[in-house]
């Protein structure tokens, strides 16, 4: 089954042909679950998290996921780099790179063990690198060197 978690942005809704949103709506192996609160709730159904993007800032979802310890395939641009250490937290394809995005999840499909060790990776990196206490410790050493350096 595949689960889309979140709701599809008007603009991209556009770009999508109309026999795909209606593939989206209407098969009964895949679910759109529209904007919910409960993000974990639904990753904890989930074996793979795939971010297919763009464009991104700092993608949630991303960390979301590693902290599930789910194995994330991601486009690899801005954002998505930062939350992914590849082949080792998941995998970043080139963008728009349809066949390396399917050829990764058939790799994580067929490989449980891999799946289940990029997600324990995963979930230590997120522990590690954006725990709040770290966040705001870098944020504020990075804000008094900054201001040091302007005296």
């Amino acid at each position: 089954h595949l689960l889309i978690i979140g709701a599809l942005e008007k603009e991209s809704r556009k770009k999508l042909p109309k026999d795909f949103l209606s593939l989206i709506h209407n098969h009964s192996h895949i679910h759109l679950t529209g904007w919910v609160e409960n993000v974990p709730y639904y990753l904890a159904a989930a074996d793979i998290l795939i971010h297919p993007s763009y464009h991104e800032g700092m993608p949630n979802a991303l960390l979301q996921g590693a902290a599930m310890e789910l194995p994330c395939l991601a486009s690899d641009v801005r954002g998505n780099k930062d939350a992914i250490i590849h082949g080792i937290t998941g995998y970043l394809y080139p963008p728009k790179n349809k066949k390396e995005l399917v050829d990764l999840l058939i790799t994580l499909i067929e490989n449980p063990s891999l799946r289940h060790a990029l997600g324990k990776e995963g979930r230590q990196f997120v522990e590690r690198e954006f725990d709040n206490n770290v966040v705001c410790k870098n944020l504020l050493d990075f804000y008094c060197e900054t201001t040091l350096r302007k005296f």
